[in-house]
């Protein structure tokens, strides 16, 4: 998650409920390990940036990030907490096609209880670009400072 987040950063975590509405920004935490035998210290966990919300869809357009909502309009995602710094911007390699700069690349419409989850450091992180939206049920907590 850097800049936002630096290595051994101390940060707290607040368990959220399945009834809690997640907005677009927030850091939140997941796992992909959904054992029930498992307590928490023993799962694998990653922090990633909410980007789209259900019913939206995330394109990748001139290493930009554009919304287009649910009533089909495209704007453009303010990203104040990429420093300003463009090799953040997008991370084309996590794309098949990363040679090809000004191609947008569209993401499916995200499905109910699905969010697009994005780190900060796109050039190096593993995120929604590779296994694609997150169920919202695999999401338990949000970063607060």
């Amino acid at each position: 998650m850097f800049p936002s987040l630096v290595n051994l950063q101390q940060v707290s975590i607040v368990e959220i409920l399945q009834t809690y509405e997640i907005s677009s920004g927030e850091i939140v935490v997941f796992s992909f390990d959904i054992d029930p035998k498992k307590t928490a210290d023993q799962k694998l966990w990653q922090v990633k940036r909410v980007i789209g919300l259900p019913g939206e869809q995330v394109i990748f357009r001139n290493s930009k990030v554009w919304i287009r909502n649910t009533l089909n309009q495209e704007t453009i995602l303010e990203e104040e907490y990429l420093r300003n710094n463009s090799s953040y911007k997008l991370g084309l390699k996590n794309y098949p096609e990363k040679d090809k700069e000004n191609a947008d690349f569209v993401e499916p419409v995200l499905e109910p209880n699905q969010y697009y989850l994005l780190g900060d450091n796109r050039t190096g992180s593993h995120d929604s670009r590779n296994y694609g939206a997150i169920a919202r049920s695999l999401i338990r907590f949000r970063v607060i400072f």
